[in-house]
């Protein structure tokens, strides 16, 4: 089923309302508020097609610019001390918070990068067989990264969300 529709760089969703008994939707990511509705599913993407037009010749007429989509801004609102601690984080890394944000956008987007188990040793003892079961159980559950310390060994796992892929 397919209720994203795309139209000249604008989108909607398609919605029912079966109070209504109609298909609807709105041109998503603009501020001027443009909708349509068909009784037919077979009419509702030419109904958005209808809208767009109508909306982009609308603005001509009166001479305004039409809202453009996804602009590359927007105001995100976020817990006071996650806010901080990404703040610190960029800070550390050399990146704006703007940076920080974008990063974490394309890796939610895009899935994590990272393909490697990076093991590193402070001394040459083995760790206890309990440190494997624990790290299993943690791969199993899908956990993106951890850090465990053993005696004075610090391993740092860091997986791609599948574990297939590697």
């Amino acid at each position: 089923m397919k209720n994203i529709l795309e139209y000249k760089e604008y989108l909607t969703k398609i919605e029912f309302s079966a109070t209504d008994g109609v298909l609807f939707g709105k041109i998503e990511g603009i501020t001027d508020l443009i909708t349509f509705e068909s009784d037919s599913a077979c009419r509702i993407e030419g109904e958005f097609h209808n809208a767009v037009d109508d909306y982009l010749a609308f603005c001509k007429e009166v001479g305004k610019e039409p809202d453009k989509l996804y602009k590359g801004s927007f105001n995100v609102r976020i817990n006071q001390e996650l806010h901080k601690r990404l703040a610190v984080q960029s800070i550390k890394n050399g990146d704006s918070l703007n940076q920080s944000v974008e990063k974490a956008i394309k890796m939610y987007l895009n899935g994590p990068s990272i393909k490697y188990i990076e093991v590193k040793e402070s001394c040459d003892t083995t760790l206890p067989s309990a440190f494997y079961l624990q790290t299993e159980k943690m791969w199993n559950n899908k956990a993106t990264a951890s850090t465990f310390s053993s005696s004075s060994k610090v391993i740092s796992i860091a997986r791609k969300k599948n574990m297939e892929e590697m």
